[in-house]
């Protein structure tokens, strides 16, 4: 599981412990972008690995995390985000439900006092409920096959 991150030691603390509480045998891997703050310190006392990589893009940082993951499955959710119960078996079980699917993925909604972009696309968002085939998934919320991944290159 992939978490990209830059100052955010509170929703990184509130995202790592939902999915410990889920799911403990996967591997973590925190993607830090230069955080100044605690951000760092968190994600040490949750994740397999803390990769530093600052000033990359967030598509960049999340590519840096597939790298270094081990897994047949590659799962990248936002460091702001609070998965709900069932999240993480609902996600590897829609991607396992349908052997042609190289990625399933789902909307997700700001988390309660989120920034205003995560509000912004919040806000999109909730005029796109498409189920079935798509042209485009969020990067916050999904669930890859790594062969699909290496086709398709990783994230801009």
């Amino acid at each position: 599981m992939i978490i990209p991150v830059l100052n955010n030691p509170h929703g990184l603390n509130r995202c790592l412990e939902a999915i410990r509480t889920q799911v403990s045998c996967v591997e973590l891997i925190v993607c830090d972008n230069g955080s100044v703050d605690d951000t760092v310190d968190v994600a040490r006392r949750y994740a397999d690995h803390v990769l530093c990589c600052p000033g990359l893009t967030i598509g960049a940082l999340r590519n840096q995390g597939a790298k270094a993951a081990k897994g047949e499955v590659l799962v990248f959710i936002d460091s702001d985000h609070e998965p709900g119960e069932g999240w993480f078996a609902s996600g590897v079980g829609a991607l396992h439900a349908d052997e042609t699917a190289g990625m399933v993925g789902s909307r997700y909604h700001s988390p309660p006092g989120g920034a205003w972009v995560a509000k912004t696309w919040d806000r999109q968002r909730r005029d796109s409920n498409v189920a079935g085939e798509i042209d485009w998934l969020e990067g916050g919320n999904l669930f890859v096959r790594r062969t699909a991944f290496e086709v398709i290159g990783g994230f801009r």
